[in-house]
């Protein structure tokens, strides 16, 4: 887990040799990206966010990473969190696929893209676009496999464990760390660390 990855991970770039008891071989390298230290830190977070749904944590993280101006005032803050809720809140209910699609409203998730993209002031970064290509590619290919398959939730155990094992990329104090345990502590349960609610 380097950051490093194939943007372009589709079933024809997959190939699986049985030599040596198997082993995944990927091809066409074409298309390969390297995510700096502190973006691959805040994708982390973003994720363990995603998975507790912390929706203002998630807003702050997608600041962090680019997606929306430093600057942004609180009341676009505000509808920032509430779009990430009806847009993304319903796909990690349910997973992707079929799934996610039966639980939006078209009508709805219009709006909500629409809001998103006219009211909120978004940024594109090519390194993220290129990352949310190869994650929609492997989640295509893991739904194929296995239908009930839910990319945040399935990914929290290692993401879990790559936040207790690494160090944050620009971490000059313990607060990182800490920010780190509080939020595994958490995810683990839910709120409700030694009966404390």
């Amino acid at each position: 887990v380097d950051a490093f990855f194939h943007a372009d991970g589709h079933g024809g770039n997959l190939l699986w040799v049985l030599e040596g008891g198997g082993q995944l071989c990927i091809l066409d390298c074409g298309l390969m990206v390297d995510i700096e230290p502190a973006r691959a830190e805040g994708l982390l977070r973003l994720s363990l966010h995603l998975a507790s749904r912390d929706w203002t944590r998630v807003v702050d993280d997608v600041i962090a990473l680019g997606f929306l101006p430093q600057n942004l005032p609180p009341q676009l803050k505000a509808e920032a969190r509430g779009i990430a809720r009806r847009i993304i809140g319903p796909y990690l209910d349910v997973g992707g696929g079929a799934k996610a699609a039966s639980a939006y409203s078209v009508s709805s998730l219009f709006d909500d893209v629409s809001s998103a993209t006219l009211k909120l002031p978004t940024s594109l970064p090519p390194d993220m676009i290129l990352l949310a290509r190869a994650v929609i590619q492997l989640e295509g290919l893991a739904l194929r496999a296995y239908p009930d398959y839910r990319l945040v939730d399935d990914i929290l155990p290692v993401a879990a464990r790559i936040a207790l094992r690494s160090t944050p990329a620009a971490s000059n104090s313990q607060d990182d760390d800490t920010e780190r345990a509080t939020l595994l502590l958490d995810l683990l349960y839910e709120g409700d660390v030694f009966g404390e609610e």
